[in-house]
């Protein structure tokens, strides 16, 4: 919970806007079998309360993904292959203000008698059912927006991702080295 508070991905409640809708989200932590010092804390976007689940009420939106066949037959086309991921990349896209208020949970410090706390998300969750195309559009709208120099690396962004994995490939080092470079530019 230090890392999602200190980077800002969640922040405490201060206070309500009078009429704005409210949702309280369920979660729970989860260990990686191949990393089990590490702890992933996973939002329960499917927990129904008086019959409601936030995936309810949340547009899923269409599948902007890029077919996987597509991007792996690109990658094998050349012979310099690249590969990267964006960490933790819903977190990556913001939720709008006046949206937050639909990703709280409550929280108190382990081991302390501190009082229960209000906290919201600022930031798209795992299993959200909206999260991956609203995360998808951000991506595409990265490549949209690329500065000039940098539009032959957003190119990469539609043709050789897919959903967070980047799998490209280049003729020479050199190229994929200066492309990879780019879009890590492009991507902070």
């Amino acid at each position: 919970m230090k890392e999602v508070f200190c980077s800002g991905h969640a922040v405490k409640v201060t206070s309500t806007a009078p009429g704005s809708k409210v949702w309280f989200l369920p979660y729970h932590p989860v260990r990686h079998p191949m990393k089990p010092s590490k702890i992933h804390l996973v939002y329960d976007a499917a927990a129904r309360f008086k019959g409601t689940a936030i995936n309810d009420i949340l547009l899923k939106g269409p599948d902007l993904t890029t077919q996987l066949l597509a991007v792996l037959l690109r990658f094998r086309e050349r012979r310099i292959g690249v590969t990267a991921d964006i960490a933790k990349m819903f977190y990556q896209v913001l939720v709008r203000e006046s949206d937050c208020t639909m990703f709280r949970f409550l929280w108190c410090k382990p081991g302390t008698e501190d009082p229960i706390q209000e906290f919201q998300m600022t930031v798209h969750i795992f299993g959200a059912v909206s999260s991956p195309t609203v995360c998808s559009f951000a991506l595409q709208r990265l490549e949209k927006d690329a500065p000039e120099h940098l539009k032959e690396a957003a190119r990469r962004i539609r043709s050789s991702f897919y959903v967070d994995n980047l799998l490209s490939s280049f003729d020479e080092v050199d190229e994929g080295v200066s492309i990879s470079q780019k879009l890590v530019e492009l991507l902070k």
